[in-house]
């Protein structure tokens, strides 16, 4: 249940990243009826925003990972220990 939690939580954070901030809580409302989804989903934009730039792992975490960077959604269950 909670690695299909982290993976909705992942495509609609994917979904809502590059749109507008004002357009994020109406695009969940239109999709997403799951409050804990659109709760993690809105607080990892918000850390997303205010964070300036996008956040991007550094070489060495990527070289830590054989090279390649672990799907987000996986990424984001082991971070919170999902």
């Amino acid at each position: 249940m909670r690695d299909q939690h982290w993976e909705l939580v992942s495509t609609w954070f994917d979904r809502l990243v590059d749109l507008p901030r004002g357009d994020h809580t109406a695009a969940l409302d239109a999709g997403c009826d799951d409050a804990g989804v659109r709760e993690e989903v809105l607080s990892l934009l918000a850390a997303e925003a205010s964070a300036g730039e996008r956040l991007e792992p550094s070489p060495g975490y990527r070289d830590a990972l054989g090279g390649g960077l672990a799907p987000r959604g996986e990424e984001l269950g082991r971070v919170l220990g999902a």
